[in-house]
């Protein structure tokens, strides 16, 4: 029986949005315990742009960033805070999901980071930077703005590949 009243359709449920693998939670980063949540990455326009890679290269197996899926479970640390709006320190969980993290920083500021195959993520929103690597079932990364510094370092507690 379908999740809609048997019409055939899915209900989307409250607060979720529909992922690769099925319903992905959303949450405002004013949540308590939820500091980020999974997004589905788009693939940037620049990589069909990409330079051929090197013979060596070529053969290598490929890695893919998905193999970094998971909850990691952690701390957002404000290192530098100059304004009032700077989101407070606190632990909570950020998940990676479809090789993607995206990050609700401040109220209306929401950077969106796909994961490259050694474990890199990067992303830019006006003058908002997220930077960061995961390796070794850690995740950290720095978001910074002109006013604002944070600090994230968490441990993978569940793998979803």
């Amino acid at each position: 029986m379908a999740a809609g009243g048997g019409t055939g359709m899915v209900r989307k449920p409250e607060g979720m949005t529909m992922g690769r693998h099925g319903w992905v939670l959303l949450a405002a980063l004013a949540a308590p315990g939820v500091v980020a949540v999974a997004g589905m990455a788009a693939t940037p326009a620049a990589a069909a742009d990409a330079p051929a890679k090197p013979a060596a290269a070529a053969n290598a197996p490929a890695v893919s960033p998905r193999i970094y899926d998971g909850s990691y479970q952690g701390r957002a640390r404000l290192v530098h805070g100059t304004d009032a709006a700077c989101p407070a320190s606190r632990s909570g969980v950020v998940n990676i999901g479809d090789a993607g993290l995206v990050f609700p920083y401040q109220p209306g500021l929401v950077l969106a980071a796909s994961l490259q195959p050694d474990g890199s993520l990067h992303a830019a929103d006006g003058k908002a930077v997220l930077d960061g690597k995961v390796a070794s079932g850690r995740l950290v990364f720095t978001v910074r703005t002109p006013d604002c510094e944070t600090q994230f370092h968490g441990h993978v507690v569940w793998n979803h590949p």
